[in-house]
């Protein structure tokens, strides 16, 4: 396509837009953005019977499945599953949110291996990352593509008016 480039910088831009739009209207009609006033609990049963309970405004549990055949050579990809979401996070700080939890685990577990290590491994996973993406995109068809564009127009264009 001629204009990629140009469709790419206009959906940034109208993402950005909408995403203080939406934020805004989500600030007046919830009185301000930190509505979720009640705590979530999780409690996680681990080996040997051993219980932790997680509270906070959002709590996200993974589940991570065929570690061990991945460290032995005999599965080449782990399976991981989000199983519990506690309070949703808004839509407008979905992504920086997850980003920061993933980028936060890895700079803090105990097995993150210093600054070069935890590099390294945010490197791999932004590159799995955009593995991901680069397959979804893949998927879309130019009629999508053609309807995202309008439906993105429609709303700067709303969002410019009020």
């Amino acid at each position: 396509m001629a204009f990629q480039k140009d469709r790419d910088a206009l959906d940034g831009a109208i993402y950005a837009i909408e995403a203080l739009a939406r934020l805004d209207i989500y600030k007046k009609q919830n009185g301000g953005i930190s509505t979720m006033s009640e705590k979530v609990k999780v409690t996680l049963e681990m080996p040997g019977g051993v219980k932790k309970e997680l509270t906070d405004d959002t709590v996200i549990c993974f589940t991570v499945e065929q570690a061990k055949e991945f460290m032995s050579g005999r599965a080449k990809l782990v399976e991981a599953k989000a199983v519990s979401m506690g309070q949703d996070i808004p839509e407008p700080i979905f992504a920086p949110t997850i980003g920061a939890l993933v980028g936060n685990y890895l700079e803090m577990s105990p097995n993150s291996g210093g600054k070069v290590t935890t590099s390294y491994n945010l490197h791999t996973v932004a590159e799995l990352l955009e593995k991901k993406s680069e397959e979804l995109r893949k998927q879309v068809t130019p009629e999508e593509v053609e309807d995202s564009l309008q439906e993105a127009l429609k709303s700067l264009f709303e969002t410019l008016r009020r």
